[in-house]
Order: structure tokens, then C-alpha cells, then sequence
């Protein structure tokens, strides 16, 4: 068994010149422990900050510092990493940190017998198609809740739904040759219920239904002519000048009470509001002797009482578990390329659960929509963070442009009031959405897209800031539409 320089040999360090990225995949060399503290290498995965600040202790002097500084040059640095399967984070200095190869460690081999040989194939496979860095969090929360802080048992923890990730090269191949070739492969339950749903639909009204796919991939994606088509999107109104009315025109199924009715000139959605400081003593008598806030506070209570489903039961679930529908499944293929939309990095990794066809993907878009107005009125960060998530996700892995009109019902949404920076974590998303996707909207549904512009003098401002950055800073990334409308599947 190899021993000391010998693990690396024919091994290429890790890039001295640039900062190595959260999600990144290396092989880390380290003293391991469990052999007793002999140096041995794994697989290690280059963590963001909060996991850093979590999980490990004692930040090196070459470490970024909590404020995102650097203090040494890149060849000097030190890294937080994550290592799959041992349950295991620890600083590591680039000079340990070697690139990961498409071929295995030499160590690693079939004839090596080194522990955790199979585990450490698995875990290669994964990494090498490149997921984004929020499957590798997911991975890591979900390994510590199975094994618990201490534990460092050599096993593979998978989020539900990727066996696939580590099936053979001979498995893939059985598993796509048993399907008839019309049919896209079944790689995970998930998907193979969604599409299978969305087969029957396009059978029954075959006449009305479009399909697309992403380039590369097998799935169909149905989508009805007459929301893939710009002439017949639905157009929204227009938004009435300001100051606005108080119930604001939008196509979004409205709530018994509107957010527009209960929401005062006392409160801000960007300002967290004092009521929820406030011990309960406090706003009772706030609110019996009519001092300032206590419009706000009858606002809010009024709001509360008045909640009804599906608002009622996604809230009650998040308070509950942090979780809400539509719940997001892991998919099996994963793509950390950077398409048009994608602001928050993700790639396709996910996707949203009972979602078939491009009508069941509008009504979750318009649910989003309509929490995210709960969300903001009782200042749910973490709730407004996980609606952005889960908007990206509706984006990324679906095909076509249907979501866009849906999109703008959100933004219209998100800015009826007079709202100015800061923005909140979904408005900010929007404004870079909007931006990035600039010319798909132009092109799927543009009077809709105007409408909502020219509505708000600050959003269209905002838009077009971010819309100028990005060509100053990517020029050639808007060039070609054909090829922004390709990589959509039209």
C-alpha cells in the first residue's frame, strides 16, 4: 500500500492562480485519523462560508476571513472542505488540494484493496458530472443527521433519488435498453411518474401540444400551443399610477384578504417591521392605546385570521418543517454551466415533485407567487429565500419559455407597492432575472413585458442597470438569440 509521496504521485496540484470555488470537486491529501493519522487522500469538496463557519474551528491565517478578505496570494491560501462519505470537514492548504481526473487514483484500483475503495468509486463517478454546490450541501446536512456529528464511518449517504448517480456504465446501458427508444429513459421514479403523466396528456390533445427538450436530453416536456405562443400569452393589465389602488390587477387567483388591504403606510417590505420585536404585552397595549403601530398590528392580526388555503396549510408546513409544496426532488443529471436565467448558480439540478407538463408548472409558479405576498407581510426571509430557490428550479429544469408570462405576474407581484433598495431576496433575484433573460422576454411575450416596465419608472431603471452591466461585463453572451432560444429547446 502507498505511503506518504507515493499517494500523489502522477497527481496535478490544484490551480495557484485563481480562487478555487464552492462546489468544486479535488482530491485532498490529510491525516486520517481513523489509520492513525497516516497521510492518506479522498475526495474533498470546496464548501461556502456559512459551512465553514459551522463545522469548523481555528480559521488559518490563510483562510479567506469571515468579511471575504484574503490576505495571502492564491498559492498560499487554505480551503474548507467537505469530504463525502467520511463525514468530515477540515481546512486544507492548496498545496494539499490536487485536481480530480476523469481516471481513478491509481490507489483506487480494483486489485488495491484499500478501504473504502468502492465508496470512493462511487463518490468520483458523481463528481466528475460536475453537480452544482448545492447538491454536495444537501449531501452534507443529510449525512451528519444520518450519522451524526461524530461518526466518521466510511459510507456513502445519498439524497433520495440518486441512486442512478453511481450506477455502472453496464447498468445505464440495461436500464435505457429496456424502455421502447420513443420513450425517455426512466432514471429516477420522479421523473418517470412526471413524464409518464405528461405522455397521457399529449395522447388525449395531441392536436394542442408541443414538445421540447433541453439540447442533450430525452425527457419531452409538454407544452400547450397557446402558452408557448407570444400572440396568445396571457397580457396583464395594466398596474394604475401610483398612488395604486389597493387592490393591485394582476391574473394571480386572489386570497379573501388582498396584501394591498392590510398592509399600511407603516410598513415597508424592505424594513422589518418593529411589530415583530415587539413582546406581546407590548403590542396589545400598542394597539388598545392606538399608538403609532397599531394600525399595522390590526393589519397583521386582521391578515392572520383571515388566511386561507393553500397559503394557510404551506405556511403551517414551513413553520413546522422548513419544507412547503411544491417540494423539490434532486434529478438525476447535473449541470453546473451557467444557462440564461440561472442567477443563483444551480444549474438543473433540481425539480419540482408532481410537476408533468407546462400547465401543472404555471399554477406551482402562481402558488409561489402568492406565498411569497404571506411571506413578506409577516418578514419570512427564510421562507422569501426558499420561494426564490424553488422559481429558479421552475426555470432551469423545464424547458421552453411558458414560465416567463408567469414570471411577470411574480414581478408584478413583488413590486405593486413603491418599493427602492434595498430589495429583499426574491426582488433582487427578479430585477437580475429580468435582466439576464432580457431578450426571451422580448421575444416570447413582450407587451406583457413593457407593461410591467414602463409600470414602475425604478424597477424599469433597475432592470436596465443590471441589463447594461451584464453586456459590459459578458459582450458576447446576448449575441446569438437563435442560440439562447436553442439551449431553451425551441
Amino acid at each position: 500500500m502507498p505511503f506518504g509521496p507515493q499517494l500523489v504521485a502522477g497527481l496535478r496540484k490544484a490551480t495557484l492562480t485563481r480562487e478555487l470555488q464552492p462546489g468544486e470537486a479535488y482530491l485532498v491529501r490529510f491525516k486520517n485519523s481513523c489509520r492513525g493519522y497516516k497521510t492518506d487522500i479522498w475526495l474533498g469538496i470546496i464548501m461556502p462560508e456559512p459551512y465553514a463557519a459551522e463545522h469548523l474551528n481555528r480559521r488559518p491565517q490563510e483562510a479567506k476571513s469571515t468579511d471575504g478578505i484574503w490576505s495571502v496570494k492564491p498559492a498560499e491560501r487554505t480551503y474548507p472542505l467537505y469530504m463525502p462519505g467520511r463525514n468530515s470537514y477540515r481546512w486544507a492548504n492548496v498545496h494539499d488540494i490536487f485536481q480530480l481526473e476523469e481516471a481513478l487514483p491509481r490507489i483506487f484500483s480494483d486489485d488495491s484493496g484499500r478501504e473504502g475503495t468502492d465508496v470512493f468509486k462511487k463518490l468520483h463517478r458523481i463528481a466528475n458530472g460536475k453537480p452544482a454546490c448545492h447538491f454536495w450541501e444537501l449531501m452534507a446536512d443529510l449525512e451528519v443527521q444520518t450519522k451524526g456529528k461524530r461518526s466518521r464511518e466510511l459510507s456513502l449517504v445519498l439524497p433520495e433519488g440518486c441512486e442512478a448517480l453511481v450506477n455502472s456504465d453496464e447498468d445505464q446501458q440495461q436500464e435505457e435498453g429496456s424502455e421502447p427508444d420513443e420513450h425517455p429513459p426512466a432514471k429516477i421514479a420522479a421523473s418517470q411518474s412526471s413524464f409518464s403523466a405528461s405522455r397521457n396528456k399529449t395522447t388525449q390533445t395531441a392536436e394542442h401540444v408541443v414538445h421540447v427538450s433541453f439540447p442533450g436530453e430525452k425527457n419531452l416536456f409538454a407544452i400547450k400551443d397557446k402558452q408557448n405562443s407570444p400572440k396568445r400569452h396571457p397580457i396583464l393589465h395594466k398596474r394604475k399610477p401610483k398612488p395604486k389602488a389597493v387592490v393591485a390587477t394582476s391574473s394571480f387567483p386572489r386570497t379573501d384578504v388582498s396584501f394591498k388591504a392590510e398592509a399600511t403606510a407603516h410598513s415597508s417590505a424592505q424594513q422589518p417591521s418593529t411589530v415583530f420585536t415587539m413582546n406581546l404585552m407590548t403590542v396589545i397595549e400598542s394597539f388598545i392605546l392606538q399608538k403609532e403601530v397599531a394600525d399595522e398590528v390590526f393589519a397583521i392580526f386582521e391578515a392572520t385570521v383571515s388566511l386561507r388555503e393553500p397559503e394557510l396549510g404551506k405556511l403551517r408546513s414551513f413553520l413546522a418543517s422548513k419544507e412547503f409544496t411544491p417540494r423539490m426532488t434532486l434529478k438525476t443529471l447535473f449541470f453546473a454551466d451557467t444557462s440564461i436565467g440561472d442567477i443563483l448558480r444551480i444549474g438543473r439540478s433540481y425539480e419540482l415533485k408532481d410537476v408533468a407538463d407546462a400547465e401543472d408548472l404555471s399554477v406551482e409558479i402562481i402558488s409561489l407567487g402568492n406565498l411569497y405576498a404571506q411571506a413578506r407581510r409577516y418578514n419570512m426571509r427564510e421562507l422569501i429565500a426558499d420561494i426564490t430557490l424553488k422559481l429558479q428550479v421552475a426555470w432551469n429544469s423545464y424547458p421552453g419559455l411558458s414560465q416567463l408570462g408567469f414570471l411577470l405576474e411574480v414581478t408584478s407581484l413583488a413590486f405593486e407597492e413603491d418599493i427602492q433598495p434595498p430589495y429583499n431576496g426574491l426582488q433582487e433575484w427578479l430585477l437580475n432575472f429580468m435582466a439576464d433573460a432580457f431578450d426571451l422576454f422580448t421575444y416570447a411575450c413582450s407587451e406583457p413585458f413593457w407593461q410591467v416596465l414602463h409600470a414602475d419608472d425604478g424597477l424599469k431603471e433597475a432592470v436596465f442597470t443590471r441589463r447594461a452591466d451584464n453586456m459590459k461585463e459578458s459582450p458576447t453572451r446576448y449575441i446569438d438569440i437563435p442560440a439562447l432560444l436553442r439551449s431553451r429547446g425551441i
